[in-house]
């Protein structure tokens, strides 16, 4: 019984010493994780209070809308400079379009107007108009001494032929005039160089007045004149006056050597005459082209580029055909006067 009681005692004694144990236990416990708290509240962001997450994703949301927009706005206002850019061509472009359309519109009615008072005026006037073209020739001839520094306008075959029907009359009556003047005997030196000076002056007047003449003719007929015969007229006669000092200088330093038998100097020569022979040929070709084109050709239209022509019904073209048919004939009869004066006056000399 005694041990019984023994060992129940001891097991008393032991008992509190065991909740200490335990106690102790637990409070150490509750320190560490009183440390452990204190050292994730150290950690921890400090998040503010009552902050809604949605409305801070609301807000970088219309951030970003507002950079879009910014965006947006810029390349806009880049499209509306390129287009007015683009509007201020396009207007500058219809505009000169604009402008060339009433030109020609006006040029056209202007054109027309005339033409209609013009055939007015015939069909009152003469119906076959033939007093009437006497007044225009005189007319056409004064407009043509007129116009000798214009290069711009048109000319029709009525008018050119008029003009060169009626020139003959007058530069013969005028060259022959000078010179049977100087050839007075009674005539001084000085008063012939006034008469040479006179008659030079009038060669370079008429050389003006008929470039001017050939250069309206060749812009009524739709063609450029430098470009499609002056130009390539003026090339060829320049290589063949070149080639003729080149033929004289050859002749001047080499004409003893050019009849001997050598057959490279043979060859020479008619490579040198075949030159020549190309070189005319084609300077008369551009001349021979110039002057049918600029004589009889035409253009149907009363106004083209250059503007309108006046006398382009069929009365004055016919007239005109008959001027040209007139003044060939003329000027073949002059040269035959011409060409049996000189022979009377080498078989009286000899």
């Amino acid at each position: 019984m005694v041990s019984k009681t023994s060992a129940s005692g001891v097991k008393k004694a032991a008992a509190p010493t065991q909740k200490k144990k335990t106690a102790s236990k637990t409070s150490t416990q509750k320190v560490s994780t009183k440390k452990v708290e204190t050292k994730v509240l150290n950690t921890q962001v400090p998040v503010k209070e009552n902050v809604n997450p949605l409305e801070k994703v609301m807000e970088i949301k219309a951030k970003n809308d507002e950079k879009k927009t910014a965006k947006a706005a810029a390349k806009s206002s880049k499209m509306v400079k390129s287009a007015t850019v683009a509007e201020e061509k396009g207007a500058k472009i219809t505009v000169s379009n604009v402008s060339k359309t009433v030109k020609e519109t006006a040029q056209k009615a202007a054109a027309k107007k005339f033409n209609e008072t013009k055939e007015e005026n015939v069909s009152a006037k003469t119906p076959c108009c033939c007093c009437f073209c006497k007044n225009e020739m005189l007319a056409a001839w004064a407009r043509t001494y007129k116009n000798i520094f214009n290069f711009k306008g048109r000319t029709s075959r009525f008018e050119f032929w008029g003009f060169s029907l009626l020139n003959i009359f007058f530069v013969l009556a005028l060259v022959g005039g000078i010179v049977a003047w100087m050839g007075t005997p009674n005539i001084g030196a000085v008063m012939a160089t006034v008469l040479l000076g006179t008659l030079f002056c009038f060669v370079i007047v008429e050389l003006l007045v008929y470039l001017s003449l050939m250069v309206r003719r060749l812009h009524d007929t739709g063609n450029t004149a430098w470009k499609g015969f002056f130009r390539p007229l003026v090339f060829c006669w320049g290589l063949a006056i070149l080639v003729l000092i080149g033929c004289v200088f050859i002749v001047g330093q080499y004409g003893s050597t050019l009849l001997s038998d050598n057959v490279s100097i043979q060859f020479s020569i008619a490579a040198y005459a075949l030159l020549m022979l190309i070189v005319f040929l084609t300077c008369f070709y551009y001349s021979a082209k110039l002057l049918i084109v600029a004589s009889f050709f035409e253009e149907e239209n009363s106004n083209n580029a250059y503007g309108a022509v006046c006398y382009h019904d069929a009365c004055y073209k016919t007239k005109a055909l008959k001027y040209a048919a007139l003044y060939y004939t003329l000027m073949a009869f002059f040269n035959l006067i011409a060409e049996t004066f000189s022979k009377y006056v080498q078989y009286n000399q000899f």
